[in-house]
């Protein structure tokens, strides 16, 4: 029964799993063109349920950790009586709604046509109180609407990341391909959660730290004040073309390799990426966007580890495997653009551009096995995990472009994922999540990217002179609509 509640082994959450807050959940939602979605709907409950079978955690709760000997240390166990009341796995039925289209190629038809359109988000999503402690692990809720489904999975932050919500789906749509048969798949990746979570914990007995390290707790002080609920922040979708930022990002390198040569400087980071320029690009333009300037901004990117490590985490490892890093920029260092009227990028915008998106990439670069060791061992050091919690920048960038669900194969009946994209349920001001990798209606491939801001802050980013040199389009985020 998908609605089981199943009994396992409680197990303590590791030191990067308490990076992030009990309180806080990620959504995604996975969008299929159905002919038939009631058949779809009851191929995924099966689906979820052989899932729950072999990873039995998922129907559990967190909770404090009662034998723990640091304070603050958190852990998986069966569900109690008061998230039982709340079922895993919920199905709705919106037959007035279909899935998104496009009606038309001009932006302001689409505009009309989507404020006519719109419907909340807290319709499709699961309900759970996410303020309450001990929280779940894991809900669902599959909407079947007149043209398809859209699933939307709430997963506890604490327990699982973006690579590992990628890896979740991936083992969901083999569940619901091969039936039966994923039973061996699904039980290597449960032998997998174990194997890793024991990895971290002797690293952090094995591990020493440097000796210029002195043990102590790191204040987390106002990290909750990042996380607003039910705020009226505008969240929208904002859409470049991958050749301008390819072409941005050739500039850039350009402009990188003359500043390091004149300065002699050698430097193993002196190569941008796409995302390194296109962080960059979003750090400066909400910056000059704000109604509310700053003396000094901070930019946070969190890194996954998996491939850092030495050797490699396994794929289908779906705990916390990231870490964050912080590059900070003085407001003075942009007041020249201010008064920027050029229509493409300026030399000096290319400049401090490349300058920024360097200071990105040398951060990103210094999260290499050694570093994550010692990150380890100093959790081991530190009493209180409470104060391992991150603290987010007031631009916060994370991507999820690698995410190849697009390519799942969920069997004949539900066939391949139509659209994937997290949903924008806990706001936090500033923060940008790059969508998966995909196309526009030409073929072209695309960047997307979903800000939030505040309303007047959001107006000014969409008037921005040096984001309009890059940007193709912005529209709201939404998953369905009226029909």
């Amino acid at each position: 029964m998908v609605n089981e509640f199943h009994q396992f082994e409680p197990y303590a959450l590791t030191c990067f799993d308490h990076l992030f807050s009990p309180d806080i959940n990620q959504t995604t939602a996975l969008s299929f063109r159905l002919e038939n979605p009631r058949d779809g709907s009851r191929i995924l409950q099966s689906g979820i349920a052989r899932m729950f079978d072999e990873l039995p955690f998922l129907t559990g709760e967190v909770s404090p950790c009662p034998y723990a000997t640091k304070k603050g240390v958190m852990q998986i166990q069966p569900a109690s009586t008061a998230t039982q009341g709340i079922p895993i796995v919920q199905v709705k039925e919106h037959p007035q709604c279909v899935l998104p289209s496009t009606p038309s190629s001009e932006k302001q038809t689409r505009e009309e046509h989507r404020a006519r359109c719109a419907q909340p988000l807290q319709a499709i999503v699961p309900e759970l109180d996410s303020s309450s402690i001990p929280a779940p692990v894991f809900r669902a809720q599959i909407n079947v609407l007149a043209d398809g489904i859209v699933l939307c999975l709430t997963i506890n932050h604490m327990l699982i990341d973006g690579m590992g919500t990628a890896a979740l789906v991936d083992m969901l749509a083999t569940a619901c391909r091969a039936g039966d048969n994923s039973v061996t798949d699904l039980r290597q990746c449960g032998a997998i959660q174990d194997s890793c979570r024991r990895y971290f914990q002797d690293l952090g007995t094995q591990c020493k730290l440097r000796d210029r390290f002195q043990p102590g707790n790191p204040s987390n002080s106002g990290a909750e004040a990042f996380i607003h609920l039910g705020k009226s922040y505008s969240t929208r979708t904002l859409v470049f073309s991958d050749a301008r930022i390819k072409a941005l990002k050739s500039q850039c390198n350009a402009a990188l390799a003359e500043a390091l040569t004149n300065t002699g400087t050698r430097d193993r980071c002196s190569f941008l990426s796409s995302n390194d320029v296109l962080t960059a690009l979003l750090w400066l333009s909400i910056n000059q966007s704000r109604s509310q300037p700053r003396e000094h901004s901070c930019v946070g990117v969190p890194v996954s580890t998996r491939t850092r490590f030495c050797p490699p985490l396994p794929d289908h490892y779906l705990g916390n495997a990231v870490l964050f890093v912080e590059c900070k920029l003085v407001m003075s260092e942009i007041q020249d653009l201010y008064d920027d009227n050029h229509s493409s990028f300026s030399t000096e915008a290319i400049r401090l551009l490349s300058l920024l998106a360097y200071r990105i990439r040398s951060s990103i670069s210094t999260v290499d096995d050694d570093h994550l060791r010692e990150f380890i061992s100093r959790a081991q050091h530190t009493s209180n995990w409470e104060q391992l919690l991150s603290c987010p920048a007031d631009v916060f960038v994370t991507s999820v472009r690698s995410w190849n669900m697009s390519s799942q194969n969920f069997g004949p009946t539900l066939g391949g994922v139509l659209a994937v994209a997290p949903v924008p349920l806990s706001v936090i001001e500033g923060e940008c999540i790059v969508q998966p990798r995909r196309c526009d209606p030409k073929g072209d491939d695309i960047w997307e990217v979903m800000v939030t801001l505040k309303p007047e802050d959001m107006q000014a980013l969409r008037g921005n002179r040096l984001m309009a040199c890059a940007l193709q389009d912005d529209y709201p985020v939404e998953f369905y609509c009226a029909n």
